[in-house]
């Protein structure tokens, strides 16, 4: 997942090469790159539906056995997770972005400005909320909280969105004090009508 402060974009491929397969994983999605990379074909399957955040998939396929699945769970450029293959995160990430930035450069590539987030700050920090409703995957909050005062960010999970922060994804420091600063921007997003919870969760609105 990119760093938050950076801008919001979701990385949506337009369109590409919707040639005929007869595997059931590429008939599932409409977004298709086919791309070459030493010497390997692999595919960049791209999903965005309405209602929820969409995923890629980077797929090695040899007559119709799945020898690699990555997942790119918020279509932001980076992958998340190596579902199928021998390979280590970092080098599937290096193939990945490789072919996105090919893609880019011939303007294949939509860029989507994420929807569901809120900014805010105090005299001493700025504070983003993120909200992800994923198809693959549960609804989960990531808070950043970046000091006036340094260069340091700290980004922090909230892995049900229940209001309670789990664990540190960038920097370190007391959870206790950053679920307070938490509470204090959900409770100012909900007052804004930014933030609403329902059925015990806590989600930003577009």
């Amino acid at each position: 997942m990119k760093l938050l402060f950076n801008f919001a974009v979701i990385l949506i491929l337009m369109g590409l090469n919707n040639c005929a397969s007869n595997s059931e994983l590429m008939n599932n999605y409409s977004n298709l790159l086919i791309f070459s990379h030493q010497g390997e074909e692999y595919k960049i399957l791209g999903f965005s539906p309405q209602e929820t955040e969409g995923y890629n998939l980077l797929v090695r396929e040899v007559q119709n056995e799945i020898l690699l699945k990555c997942i790119d769970k918020q279509q932001d450029g980076v992958l998340d997770e190596v579902i199928v293959g021998n390979i280590s995160l970092e080098r599937a990430n290096n193939i990945y972005q490789e072919a996105i930035w090919t893609a880019s450069a011939k303007g294949s590539l939509k860029q989507k400005y994420f929807e569901h987030y809120y900014l805010t700050s105090d005299k001493e920090n700025t504070f983003e909320l993120r909200t992800y409703v994923l198809v693959d995957g549960e609804t989960y909050n990531v808070f950043a909280i970046k000091p006036i005062s340094n260069k340091f960010s700290y980004v922090i999970r909230d892995l049900r969105a229940d209001g309670s922060l789990d664990f540190f994804e960038e920097g370190e420091g007391d959870l206790e004090l950053f679920q307070s600063y938490y509470d204090e921007v959900v409770q100012k997003g909900i007052s804004r009508d930014k933030i609403k919870f329902s059925d015990g969760v806590y989600y930003v609105r577009k």
